[in-house]
């Protein structure tokens, strides 16, 4: 089984106020999460592991919503158990982005499940087992949006080289 990586911030931004970072709620419901389209209540689990990209693209469209949330939703429903996540907060200063991770987590099955959905709470979740938690190792690279995959081998080693 291939392993990928990811880096996922931990921020949900809301219409209605100021952003809010997530990352002890994951952390507390040992998940990572996505806030993206909560507001339609969509449970997705119908999606997950069944569904290609082009497919899961084509169903958030039709329930309306917009490309920020189904490129992120499709992208985090590609994780699957084994892939390792950098949970991120994105550092604008000077014009010029970095990040700053601050866990390091593993994509896990738990009582036969993966994602699952939770409009009160964390919205789509991902189980996971936090491999290193209340970290702050800042990198160059700028990866704002929510979700990334990082494949190149050099940054692999750069950014999730402390549990590796």
């Amino acid at each position: 089984m291939s392993v990928n990586y990811f880096v996922i911030g931990s921020y949900y931004y809301w219409e209605d106020k100021p952003g809010e970072d997530m990352l002890d709620d994951m952390m507390s419901h040992n998940v990572m999460s996505v806030g993206w389209g909560m507001e339609a209540g969509l449970d997705l689990t119908n999606l997950y592991g069944k569904k290609s990209p082009g497919e899961i693209t084509d169903y958030l469209k039709n329930k309306g919503l917009s490309i920020k949330s189904y490129s992120n939703l499709k992208r985090f429903l590609s994780l699957k158990p084994g892939d390792i996540v950098a949970i991120k907060k994105w550092d604008m200063r000077d014009g010029n982005g970095s990040i700053i991770v601050r866990a390091y987590a593993r994509v896990v099955r738990r009582q036969g499940s993966i994602y699952h959905f939770d409009k009160a709470s964390l919205g789509h979740m991902m189980n996971a087992e936090y491999l290193k938690k209340n970290v702050s190792n800042k990198f160059p690279y700028n990866y704002s949006q929510a979700i990334h995959q990082v494949t190149k081998p050099d940054r692999i080693r750069i950014i999730f080289g402390p549990v590796l």
